[in-house]
């Protein structure tokens, strides 16, 4: 391991306990980039019911020096302030734009998304944090900062340290800001969006994301280089104790999983519950052949998506798991399911849901488009297939079932180490450090 000479702020919203995407990949830079000679202290925010009301990972979060300070988040005090008629960022938002909704539920949402929640529903988390944030980095003395969006109240403290300590600035893009086609508001407020943008990321020195497609769309409206940094998964939390299998959960048939969220604005499941449909009907599958699981927090909002209760011998909503219990079961499935981005602008979202697939070894299957940036992996690494067709789903399925190739094939890559070596959390860190390194001027 490198000796942890230089220092690094690592500012972002999202960190352990929060058991949440954005949190999964900056406590691996965390934990990783001491082992490329560096020292990082996160800069983070404190866990309460205003600043997060989701899941908590037990694990403790990586690394020993970080500061938590201050934070809200407006959707989680509006639910607070509303009670039970707020039913979620996503449902409540869904109801109020329903055609039949009324006059004043949809100038809510416009209120709501476009002024309350500008330029993001975290944005207090800046003047919470940033006076005992100038104070801390006085103390700390760090060499250079990275930031880590979304939420960009990170860049926004960044910039301000930047300003105030002539400390290099490294801003990396999870997801994208202004270009997010998924958070798109009205006009004019994403032209006061996209120009506050401008003027703060041209202050950065160096800017990172997730994919190839991403950064050529950073790029282009920047003018500025942009490095990529994928997600990854990390083995250690796959080699932790085995936690117990769901109720139900039996070794009999083959085993499909699907674990995580289902956003019905982004993802399509119909494709395979239709393929499901069809072998049923066509008696090519009977009862214990196969089962496909859902887990998640709202994978119930599957079935307003179809008639699943035709479907109840085959598909099985499993309800929400802990990480560790999620992970246990991708790693003792026979096949991992994703619900791939169906917004043709968003073709270069690589989810962390993919890396943590691809750290089980077990064979993916993506329901989706086939010129995603997913696909293409899942294509040239030979880790899966793609496919959104129902009958080609179902012919699939069947050749699945009886043991065909996705399991013969897709398990011997899936376990390939070469081929696993790029996609770890430790190699993707390693990328990261060489930016710094890069901008620090080191050789």
């Amino acid at each position: 391991m490198a000796d942890p000479s230089k220092r690094v702020l690592l500012i972002t919203y999202y960190y352990p306990p929060m058991q949440a995407p954005g949190a999964y990949r900056t406590a691996a830079f965390s934990k990783f980039l001491p082992r490329f000679g560096y020292h990082v202290t996160t800069l983070t925010v404190r866990i309460n019911r205003y600043a997060w009301n989701g899941a908590l990972t037990p694990s403790t979060a990586p690394g020993e020096d970080i500061i938590r300070t201050k934070a809200a988040h407006i959707g989680e005090i509006a639910k607070r302030l509303v009670g039970r008629k707020f039913l979620g960022y996503g449902s409540t938002k869904a109801e109020f734009r329903d055609k039949n909704a009324g006059c004043l539920k949809k100038a809510l949402v416009f209120f709501y998304e476009n002024l309350l929640t500008f330029p993001e529903p975290e944005w207090l988390w800046y003047p919470c944090a940033i006076k005992g944030t100038l104070r801390a980095v006085k103390e700390i003395k760090p060499d250079i900062l990275l930031s880590c969006a979304l939420p960009v109240s990170s860049h926004w403290i960044a910039r301000r340290i930047k300003r105030r300590f002539h400390i290099p600035w490294v801003a990396d893009y999870r997801d994208l800001w202004s270009q997010n086609h998924f958070k798109r508001r009205s006009s004019p407020f994403n032209a006061l969006e996209s120009l506050l943008e401008r003027r703060l990321i041209r202050e950065t020195d160096a800017l990172t994301t997730v994919s190839q497609q991403l950064a050529v769309k950073l790029q282009n409206k920047f003018g500025k280089s942009v490095r990529v940094v994928t997600n990854g998964f990390d083995s250690d939390e796959f080699d932790a104790e085995a936690a117990p299998f769901p109720q139900g959960w039996s070794k009999a048939g083959k085993k499909a999983i699907y674990t995580g969220m289902i956003y019905p604005e982004r993802q399509d499941p119909v494709p395979l519950f239709r393929a499901i449909q069809l072998l049923s009907e066509g008696k090519r599958i009977e009862k214990g052949d196969f089962e496909l699981w859902l887990f998640g927090p709202n994978v119930e909002a599957a079935s307003s998506l179809f008639p699943l209760e035709n479907l109840k011998d085959y598909v099985i909503i499993g309800g929400n798991l802990p990480r560790n219990q999620a992970l246990h079961c991708q790693r003792n499935a026979d096949l991992l399911v994703i619900f791939d981005w169906t917004d043709k602008r968003e073709k270069g979202v690589y989810t962390t849901k993919f890396f943590e697939y691809v750290g089980a070894g077990r064979p993916i299957l993506s329901i989706g488009p086939k010129d995603t940036v997913i696909a293409e992996t899942l294509r040239l690494k030979g880790f899966g297939v793609t496919e959104e067709d129902p009958a080609a789903l179902a012919e699939l399925l069947k050749r699945f079932i009886h043991g065909g190739d996705i399991g013969t094939e897709a398990m011997r890559r899936s376990v390939n180490a070469d081929l696993l070596r790029e996609f770890t959390r430790e190699h993707q860190t390693g990328e990261m450090a060489a930016v710094l390194d890069l901008v620090l001027g080191i050789n």
